[in-house]
């Protein structure tokens, strides 16, 4: 048998390999036959020592030369894989998935999901997030493993909101994947938040979302047809969550009159939905397709499970019978009794527990056989598919029909629930997680396809998760949908009358092994796990992002932080608090300029003490405010949205250090990481590097090539020159962590192809930040160099501003954008056939204006 012999590999394979290195002397610790960090330390050394590729992997050289008596597999990964991102350096249409781009294609590969799928998009209207459910099909592929970089599968959402094919742009989800040996697939959930404004109840709003999931390449921005080369793209049809009604909503909607009675029909102000009865549920779906069993389930279902007694069967021969009484004890009868025949009766008409309109014509017979025949039915609603990402699991399930949810959307209408369980993939029992619920309703005017829902669930699942050169920490999942019943949670396997149910495999990341002891572990600090922070004091990048992290689809490298810095984070190990009370969870956020040389009194820790609001899965419409008490403590809220800590709001530059303590209620401490890396190491506190300066930025004119020849003629802001000339000036581009500046003539329609070209050599750019020269010929030959590829031309005679737009590296209120700075001049140019009347000299271009600061000029 044949396997792939890499790190997280096990069995008697991986132990043979762990005897053969261990006899020529080779530390591969424990001989086990798991296949960790200390066997491919020792594989790598056994390759480096044999002028073999130190991969740390078994490949068929490396088996050969240990003489093991296996057959390894060793994937093959194809090369448009293997180098995706170098052949896109060298031609962004290597593919051909981007024909627009004027490259020639050198292979045609377009939504491969051989490696990778998008399966399922779903919303959730409460918590108000999107969801993608990505399905990673292989072990292998995907850049590394657990201890490596790895790659990154991107999402990005687009929605359509009048469903008229005018897309938006929402943004980018992202998740890292690794090679991984063992059981797949494995399902991922990738999120974006999603806050539409409610409509009122009476007009549903039922926007479309496309989501396009590429890996390895983020999909380009504000390009909704963008065809992945590796990923594919999926629509889905949502419901965004209604505005509380008004009693003319109810009015409108049909309510009956005995819910609203008493009610101030001509007020404006909003009321809790109602929730419609059996039997105005029964007469509404009568001319329907709803069956009275769904219609009217929950009351039948209590019928159902609460049968009338059953007769006492007397005709058995082996019945015991006492002439004297109760005490007196039975006997034998000496043969078959002679009971007269029973007279027949018919069966008694079931007793409902709710009043059926008089006129409504139902057989309660006839819908008990029904509902009892009528088991996982997914007509009505499917579940399709759960994932996973940093303590949520997400089930995305779809709703089928216009009607049969107990209610519109000015009603309280119905529940789906979906109930979640977990078990090692190794085997074991499955352990009950919770059942997370979405609300549901009739709507009319539901497209074809349904409406696509996500229902969430937080679960700790830390009991899985191991260092990452033991290998992946996995589990497997079970999920049940269940239409206005919750499942029982001791019944894994529970069968729902309407819905079905999903199991998949999902990836804990890398960590700590837990302790099962609780701990407060922090999740990221502004978006960024805080594991990808350099904390080596000696190095010049201390304190910002090291790595290309990847989080909510934004990859950032030696980034420092600025404005608001959100500090997530959750219990986990086992650690389930109270909203309140002896079992809470209570934690305080402290920071302190970093100034090793200075004592803890004259540099005392800060508390983070800024109030703000956040949201539960439990009750998501309910904002709670988050304050400090007297000791600077907040109260964790369990379930929280987005697993939002504290929020930090920054105004300082330089190096800070950041930690946070815990407790419970009753005083006792928790145990706090703030840093928690995939190799297992953990610290309670963490260095971060601030930068609240923005980038200085500035750009003049300060000559002219009359005809694009020379000499140069001196020349300023506001002046004038002849098509044909070339204008040069100065420009300046700095910043401690300048990131990127661009130059660009506005507006650009009657600039056509020109070009602000910098001059300035070496470029600003290379030298970290600095001063500049820059020319713009307004007219040009044609020119054949890649990527300009620009035919000969000229600008038209306009007035024009030149710009310079400057970006620092900050990540800057959590996202990656930087702060923005710039500067403009402007200019007139003058056709062939014109003139300055009263002006200045066209030639010298006198300067006569003012500069504008240019903050807001786009890139």
């Amino acid at each position: 048998m044949s396997m792939n012999l890499t790190l997280g590999a096990n069995g008697d394979a991986v132990q043979q390999l762990q005897e053969q290195l261990a006899e020529r002397g080779y530390d591969v610790g424990e001989i086990d036959g798991h296949f960790g960090r200390r066997t491919k330390d020792a594989v790598a050394s056994f390759q480096r020592e044999h002028e073999l590729e130190p991969t740390g992997t078994v490949g068929p050289a490396t088996a050969e030369e240990l003489d093991l008596d296996i057959e390894v597999d060793v994937p093959t990964v194809p090369p448009e894989r293997a180098k995706f991102t170098q052949y896109l350096a060298e031609n962004p249409n290597f593919f051909g998935n981007q024909p627009e781009l004027d490259y020639e294609p050198e292979i045609e590969k377009v939504s491969d999901t051989s490696y990778e799928a998008l399966n399922c998009v779903g919303y959730d209207p409460g918590a108000k997030q999107l969801e993608a459910i990505v399905s990673v099909k292989r072990d292998y592929g995907y850049g590394g493993d657990l201890c490596e970089d790895g790659s990154v599968e991107f999402v990005r959402f687009f929605i359509d909101r009048q469903r008229n094919g005018n897309w938006e742009d929402l943004g980018v989800g992202s998740a890292n994947v690794h090679d991984m040996p063992g059981p797949n697939p494995i399902d991922y959930a990738i999120t974006i938040d999603l806050d539409e404004d409610e409509q009122p109840c009476g007009e549903p709003f039922l926007p479309r979302i496309r989501a396009v999931l590429s890996w390895n390449h983020k999909p380009p921005a504000g390009k909704p047809d963008f065809r992945p080369v590796w990923g594919n793209r999926l629509d889905a049809d949502i419901q965004i969550e209604p505005d509380r009604p008004t009693i003319a909503d109810l009015i409108d909607a049909d309510i009956p009159d005995a819910i609203i009675d008493g009610i101030d029909a001509e007020g404006s102000e909003t009321v809790d939905p109602p929730k419609l009865g059996t039997g105005q549920l029964l007469t509404q779906y009568q001319d329907t397709s709803v069956p009275p069993h769904r219609g009217g389930f929950s009351e039948f279902r209590s019928v159902e499970r609460d049968p009338a007694p059953a007769r006492p069967d007397l005709t058995g021969s082996s019945a015991m019978f006492s002439p004297f009484g109760p005490d007196s004890g039975p006997f034998p009868l000496p043969g078959p009794f002679p009971f007269p025949d029973p007279i027949p009766q018919p069966d008694p008409e079931p007793e409902v527990p709710i009043d059926l309109p008089p006129d409504l014509d139902i057989d309660v017979g006839d819908v008990l056989e029904d509902l009892a025949e009528t088991t996982e039915n997914t007509g009505y609603e499917e579940l399709g598919c759960v994932g996973y990402r940093q303590g949520v699991l997400t089930g995305v399930f779809t709703v089928k029909r216009p009607s049969g949810y107990s209610g519109g959307l000015c009603t309280q209408g119905s529940t789906e629930y979906v109930a979640f369980w977990e078990k090692d993939v190794s085997g074991g029992s499955w352990n009950y997680l919770g059942t997370g619920s979405v609300s549901v309703y009739d709507i009319p005017s539901i497209p074809g396809d349904g409406l696509q829902y996500a229902v969430h669930l937080p679960a700790d699942l830390s009991h899985h998760r191991t260092p990452c050169h033991d290998g992946p920490g996995l589990a497997r999942i079970r999920a049940v949908l269940s239409w206005d019943e919750k499942p029982p949670a001791s019944k894994p396997h529970f069968a729902p009358t309407w819905g079905n149910q999903v199991e998949t495999i999902v990836q804990v990341p890398p960590g700590p092994e837990s302790t099962g002891e609780g701990r407060l572990a922090v999740g990221t600090i502004g978006d960024i796990y805080p594991s990808d922070v350099e904390q080596r004091t000696g190095a010049s990048d201390v304190g910002t992002v090291t790595g290309p992290a990847a989080v909510k689809g934004f990859q950032a490298k030696q980034a420092p932080f600025g404005g608001l810095v959100t500090i997530t984070g959750r219990p986990m190990d086992g650690l389930e608090p109270d909203a309140s009370g002896n079992g809470a969870l209570k934690y305080r956020v402290m920071v302190r300029p970093y100034k090793p040389s200075v004592s803890n009194a004259a540099n005392p820790w800060q508390h983070v003490t800024n109030e703000f609001r956040v949201r539960s899965y439990d009750a998501p419409r309910t904002p709670k405010p988050m304050t400090v008490d007297n000791d600077g403590f907040y109260t964790y809220v369990p379930k929280v949205i987005n697993d939002v800590l504290a929020k930090w709001y920054t105004s300082d530059d330089g190096l800070y250090e950041l930690k946070i303590e815990a407790k419970r209620g009753n005083g006792d401490p928790v145990r706090t990481d703030v840093i928690s890396a995939p190799d297992g190491t953990t610290a309670s506190k963490m260095l971060i590097k601030l930068d609240n300066t923005g980038p200085e930025a500035s750009i003049e004119i300060t000559g002219v090539f009359p005809d694009g020849t020379p000499p140069k003629d001196d020349a300023g802001d506001c002046g004038f020159f002849n098509v044909g000339d070339t204008i040069v000036g100065e420009f300046e581009a700095d910043d401690t962590h300048l990131k990127q500046y661009n130059l660009f003539v506005r507006p650009g329609n009657a600039a056509g192809h020109a070009r602000v070209a910098e001059t300035s050599s070496p470029s600003v750019r290379s030298r970290g930040g600095g001063n500049g020269t820059w020319e713009l010929e307004t007219a040009w030959a044609k020119d054949t160099t890649p990527p300009d590829n620009r035919p000969a031309g000229e600008m038209d005679p306009c007035g024009y501003t030149v710009h310079a737009h400057v970006v620092d590296n900050t990540i800057v209120n959590n996202s990656y954008h930087g702060h923005r700075s710039g500067d403009s001049e402007g200019f007139c140019l003058l056709g062939a056939d014109q003139e300055i009347v009263g002006g200045a000299d066209s030639e010298s271009g006198t300067d006569s204006g003012s500069e504008s600061d240019g903050s807001d000029a786009e890139s």
